[in-house]
């Protein structure tokens, strides 16, 4: 299985990448947390092969990436992609580390974003606790 090609970007060049390839918003949108169900149909719309890009993707960007720095991974066999986003990150009552996140698909060009929130485990992988 080839490995996805990863890149960072700050939230300006993942926003120029977005529009300037026609996924993105159009100049006049602006971005919003999304409500609908077809929305949420997008992430249950990945393959396997991108289901676990973006799963190992978010276990890379929880664990090493400051806030608001973005990480793409892209699956090239299916021509789906995706970014992570840490937005913050704080600790929890019985001391382990969380961090809340932004996470976007683009499917067949149409782009879904939700936000989460994950804690580092024990065993030292994130897991999700809301979103």
């Amino acid at each position: 299985m080839r490995r996805a090609r990863r890149v960072m970007f700050r939230p300006a060049g993942l926003a120029l990448l977005l529009f300037a390839t026609g996924t993105g918003p159009a100049p006049a949108q602006t971005w919003k947390e999304p409500q609908s169900a077809a929305h949420g149909a997008l992430f249950e719309r990945l393959a396997p092969s991108d289901a676990e890009l973006a799963r190992v993707a978010l276990q890379e960007t929880l664990e090493t990436r400051p806030s608001e720095e973005i990480y793409l991974w892209r699956n090239e066999r299916t021509g789906r992609s995706g970014a992570i986003t840490p937005l913050r990150t704080f600790r929890i009552k019985s001391g382990h580390f969380c961090r809340e996140y932004r996470e976007t698909v683009i499917v067949e060009r149409k782009l879904a974003t939700r936000t989460g929130v994950a804690c580092r485990a024990d065993d030292g992988t994130w897991v999700q606790v809301k979103g």
